[in-house]
């Protein structure tokens, strides 16, 4: 009994040491948060990939986001996407992250328009803006919405809306909240999946790295408006395209630290 008792106590310091999780990949949000969040309880950077981020549950079971507040205390970087190529079994969904606003030391988030937004009413979608945490620095959004078919990429947004006005609005309301209620906040970076290949980044000089061509018109405006708006208030805005995927062979577990 003293043995076992002594193996359960050091498995439990060990676990309580994982200050990383980098790279997780994952088939299973729901069930697999849950797991990891309960055995590492203590983590500071959590990177995770998920092939489906759909949930299957009923109501007496904890979501996504249930399972992040059990390392709301100490997690400061979040990357939550979804694993190259791969389309989630149902992209008729909620937003996945209702509960950032209570991820008290969260400094930067790497997430999906489908993790935040969810792909339903796009008007209701953009309140969830609202909802990052006050301690924020860093945010990256990823243009990406579920589903790899390039004919059902995007949602059906209002018959008036554009994608583009999507994330203009978007993008005005976040602008709106960084004064007041997101004072930490340094930089966002918007990876758009609207472009060829052949065009890369556009970074706080207003430049882009093409193959001899310009921005298209209405990206090169909406890009100009938002550094304005966010340099202002010391904020650095900027746009990439395509996002750039790391498509390097992982292993099935993940890179881990300790403290």
């Amino acid at each position: 009994m003293q043995q076992h008792a002594e193996r359960f106590w050091g498995c439990q310091v060990i676990s309580e040491s994982v200050r990383e999780l980098l790279r997780f990949r994952a088939r299973r949000a729901q069930e697999d948060m849950l797991a990891l969040t309960t055995v590492f309880p203590k983590l500071v950077s959590l990177e995770l990939e998920f092939k489906n981020g759909c949930q299957e549950r009923d109501d007496l079971e904890p979501t996504v986001a249930e399972a992040f507040l059990k390392v709301s205390g100490t997690l400061e970087n979040l990357s939550v996407t979804t694993s190259p190529g791969a389309s989630w079994s149902d992209t008729n969904v909620s937003p996945q992250l209702p509960n950032l606003d209570q991820m008290a030391t969260l400094k930067h988030l790497r997430t999906e328009s489908i993790w935040l937004f969810g792909r339903g009413d796009s008007f209701v979608a953009l309140q969830l803006l609202d909802i990052l945490p006050i301690s924020l620095v860093h945010f990256h959004l990823i243009d990406y919405w579920g589903s790899s078919d390039i004919n059902t990429f995007y949602p059906q947004f209002p018959s008036s809306l554009s994608l583009f006005g999507f994330y203009d609005q978007a993008f005005s309301r976040l602008y709106e909240s960084c004064s007041m209620w997101l004072p930490n906040l340094k930089g966002i970076k918007l990876s758009l999946h609207s472009l060829s290949s052949d065009e890369s980044m556009v970074g706080s000089d207003n430049t882009a790295t093409t193959v001899g061509k310009d921005l298209p018109a209405d990206i090169s405006a909406f890009l100009r408006k938002f550094q304005k708006l966010f340099a202002s208030v010391g904020v650095q805005f900027s746009v990439l395209f395509p996002e750039t995927v790391n498509v390097e062979l992982h292993s099935s577990w993940a890179n881990v630290g300790l403290s």
